[in-house]
């Protein structure tokens, strides 16, 4: 793990922007979102530090690291490479569901066919209103397909009222269920949640 200084080589910037990679550095509106919802960032365990400008968790994972090996804790921001997020994605739920992970905001591609995603169906997440522009990245257009942002925690008001000014939030079913079983009949009917 590393506390972070500066970054030093032209030759990392060189890879880590280019097609060669997979890692797509977040811009920082959503990074400050996350941040205003989650108080900080502990622990970023998939990152550069070129994206760690942005970020400024206090600890991060490295490739060279590999984050996937370490614990996780804290609040977490993860924006994995899109090649790992199949592993990463399990692995922030169970450091959350084991309460390592206090909270975390979780940026993915938007794919509902995949495994991983339907893993975050019971945690609230907002679909973006508008396509994402990665930074330090060679190419200068939005991302070429949508993406997700997820929370795990315990503040769905203050993730509802930030998040909802950058798209449309939904409670994922673990939340909707509860507010479910508090609801008497008639109000499930109301809502067409029931016959």
């Amino acid at each position: 793990m590393i506390i972070i200084d500066s970054i030093s080589s032209k030759k990392t910037l060189k890879t880590l922007t280019s097609s060669n990679s997979d890692e797509h550095n977040t811009p920082s509106y959503l990074v400050e979102a996350a941040r205003e919802i989650m108080g900080g960032i502990d622990l970023d365990p998939m990152t550069n530090l070129i994206a760690n400008e942005t970020i400024k968790a206090s600890n991060i994972c490295t490739k060279e690291d590999d984050g996937l090996t370490k614990d996780w804790y804290g609040r977490v921001w993860l924006n994995p490479p899109f090649s790992l997020s199949k592993l990463a994605i399990p692995k922030l739920i169970e450091s959350y569901e084991n309460g390592n992970v206090i909270q975390a905001v979780l940026l993915i591609k938007s794919d509902v066919s995949t495994q991983k995603y339907k893993l975050l169906y019971p945690y609230p997440f907002c679909e973006l209103d508008k396509r994402v522009k990665f930074e330090n990245t060679s190419n200068k257009d939005s991302s070429p397909f949508p993406v997700v942002m997820f929370y795990l925690g315990q503040d769905f008001y203050k993730w509802n009222q930030v998040m909802s000014k950058l798209g449309k939030v939904h409670i994922g079913h673990r939340l909707f269920s509860k507010l479910a079983m508090r609801c008497n009949i008639e109000d499930l009917r109301s809502l067409g949640v029931i016959e």
